[in-house]
């Protein structure tokens, strides 16, 4: 049972003091999360240091474990012994929690500090996804069997559905991209199909003499498709530098981003280069193929 949700970003934030009296400097705003005893294992959390929090212990309902990010906040190397205060009352720190992500990853972890609650506005539930219907069905009916609770709506989500959702818009940008991206590797392909259909009509004769004298079919398609493939590599020149600096821009809206490497690019290069080949050579092997005498009569 908890208050507090991964995928929430409305927690509750709370002043806590170093010390009773609140001296300069030793107060900090740090977001308060309410939860119980199951909470960090269910949700597959890990303790760095201390301990969870207890059922058993009554006193656990005034202790606080805090997170890594909080510890180092507050200098803490070591939390035996330490307290924050907050309202004048003293609240022991039983426990760290290794840093998590909470929310959407445009934003850096934030100093947290979990306080014990028996808090009924939400309950989490760790299931077998083979068998999530049976679960949710009798977790309905204990619901349901509460004292009051009959007939009263109930509503669940997945928590992985929840965090896809915080990326709705570049999810969105990914599909126009893609779209995009196809459509212009389409037109490229026509236009570099129309050209080198062009470019084999006017060279015709040329490529005719060429087949009298001896020239193989590959030596004229490589002939042809030599100054398209530089006509490639020029606008890969011109177009890998300013896609990554645009994608670098992009990432830099993440607190926790990917490094994108160099590699990405040559493949790309590399995919370019091979899709202009197949489109050039369709062509140029007919035009390497077609029989030279009716080439040299026509002109």
């Amino acid at each position: 049972m908890t208050a507090s949700l991964p995928v929430r970003t409305d927690n509750s934030t709370n002043i806590f003091s170093k010390d009773a009296t609140n001296s300069p400097g030793q107060v900090v705003g740090i977001d308060e999360w309410f939860v119980d005893a199951d909470y960090i294992p269910v949700m597959g959390m890990k303790i760095a240091s201390g301990r969870n929090f207890s059922a058993a212990l009554p006193t656990d309902a005034q202790s606080i474990i805090i997170n890594e990010t909080a510890a180092r906040l507050l200098s803490f190397t070591d939390i035996t012994g330490k307290k924050l205060y907050t309202g004048g009352q003293p609240r022991p720190i039983i426990g760290v929690v290794k840093d998590f992500n909470a929310g959407s990853l445009h934003n850096k972890i934030a100093p947290m500090v979990f306080s014990y609650c028996d808090c009924l506005d939400n309950m989490a539930f760790r299931i077998d996804p083979r068998q999530a219907q049976a679960t949710i069905a009798s977790i309905e009916k204990a619901y349901e069997s509460r004292e009051g609770m009959t007939g009263q709506p109930f509503s669940y989500y997945f928590l992985d559905e929840a965090f896809n959702s915080l990326y709705q818009s570049e999810m969105r940008t990914a599909q126009i991209f893609i779209g995009f991206a196809v459509l212009a590797v389409l037109i490229a392909c026509l236009g570099v199909f129309g050209l080198i259909t062009y470019a084999a009509e006017q060279r015709m004769r040329e490529i005719g003499i060429q087949k009298v004298l001896g020239a193989s079919v590959t030596s004229i398609v490589a002939m042809l498709s030599a100054n398209f493939l530089k006509l490639a590599l020029f606008a890969a020149v011109i177009a890998t530098p300013l896609a990554w600096y645009l994608v670098n821009k992009w990432l830099n809206n993440f607190a926790y981003r990917m490094e994108i490497g160099w590699g990405i690019f040559a493949w790309s290069v590399l995919l370019m280069v091979l899709i202009t080949l197949i489109t050039v050579s369709f062509r140029a092997v007919r035009a390497a193929l077609a029989n030279p005498v009716k080439s040299l009569k026509a002109e």
